[in-house]
């Protein structure tokens, strides 16, 4: 048990994508992937750090009583994911696994990622990661066939509800 309040379910701020986007604005994001990477590695640099300091001030204060700490961060669109593999893990997967050890670390909660879209070809990395439960499983994105999901790593991640956005 928690106490006297019972177990809790934490809901993070978006993470350093969503961050970075809002700050240099979308469009000039998604070119700064080819045009500029070094400006974007110090922006997500400097939007993960604020992240892992907030999260890690309020998972300092109710760590043991959470059960569940969720996070979210879109890098996947409809028909695919926003960048290829080798970006993916170049650029968001080192950055997330800060976030879930963060998580990790300073209590004993599962990990939640929200991420619309066809993030099929994620999963593996996300379950590598720690990520113990995706959020939603939109399955009018591409991939997303939530029997092929269950077959095929549903005894290492849990997809959890909303099964469509759209």
């Amino acid at each position: 048990g928690g106490g006297v309040f019972g177990r809790i379910w934490v809901p993070l701020p978006v993470g350093f994508v969503h961050l970075s986007q809002y700050l240099r604005g979308y469009e000039q994001w998604l070119m700064d992937i080819v045009l500029n990477p070094a400006f974007l590695d110090a922006l997500m640099d400097r939007a993960l750090e604020w992240w892992l300091a907030l999260a890690g001030a309020v998972l300092d204060e109710v760590g043991p009583y959470v059960d569940v700490v969720a996070f979210g961060d879109d890098v996947a669109f409809h028909d695919r994911p926003m960048v290829d593999l080798a970006r993916y893990r170049r650029l968001f997967k080192p950055r997330h696994a800060r976030m879930v050890g963060c998580i990790k670390e300073r209590s004993g909660a599962r990990v939640l990622y929200h991420c619309c879209g066809a993030v099929r070809g994620l999963v593996a990395d996300l379950i590598d990661m720690g990520v113990d439960a995706l959020n939603p499983v939109q399955v009018s994105s591409a991939g997303m066939d939530t029997a092929a999901l269950k077959a095929e790593f549903g005894e290492r991640i849990c997809f959890w509800g909303a099964i469509d956005t759209q």
